[in-house]
């Protein structure tokens, strides 16, 4: 005598189940974007930093730091390197009395720990510099008659937008007044 059987397919249950692998293998891989990226800022940075004095205490690179957020929640976050710095630096610090102190990789671990997402469906990806002093840099400023100029974050802002289309990617670019 032959045995019936029978197979009942759930079709909601198998479309989560897909959706939630595909998630996580996108959190993974947006993760590692996100590292890629930070590394290439850096090394962008430190190339202009020895010859131009952008890092003189190390603030500045200790400040650099990403973070991945899905549905909300943070994902993972990390720093371009671990605290380096020799010294507090200040903005403003040439002149008296000087500015806010910088302490780069503090400022990074602060704003992470208070960062929050207004993305609460999908993912966001961040990319930051926090030594306040970078801003003066990215837009620009003149001291006399010489001008500087380091469009780093500008400058990949580009390629990240392009990288990451059709997302909406903004960049912001905080300078002290």
């Amino acid at each position: 005598m032959a045995t019936k059987t029978k197979v009942v397919f759930d079709s909601k249950k198998w479309a989560s189940e897909v959706l939630k692998k595909v998630s996580e293998e996108q959190t993974l891989r947006l993760i590692a974007y996100a590292k890629d990226q930070i590394n290439n800022i850096g090394v962008d940075i430190e190339s202009k930093a020895t010859k131009n004095n952008l890092d003189r205490t190390g603030n500045l690179l200790d400040s650099l730091c990403w973070g991945v957020f899905y549905n909300g929640k943070v994902q993972d976050f990390g720093f371009y390197r671990d605290d380096e710095a020799t010294d507090i630096s200040h903005l403003h610090e040439w002149s008296r009395p000087m500015g806010q102190q910088v302490d780069g990789h503090l400022m990074a671990e602060q704003f992470i720990a208070k960062y929050t997402t207004k993305t609460k469906k999908g993912w966001e990806v961040f990319f930051a510099v926090l030594a306040p002093y970078w801003g003066y840099w990215e837009k620009g400023f003149s001291v006399g008659n010489k001008t500087y100029h380091f469009s780093v974050m500008s400058h990949f802002f580009d390629a990240i937008k392009k990288d990451l289309e059709p997302s909406d990617v903004k960049l912001s670019v905080y300078v002290p007044s």
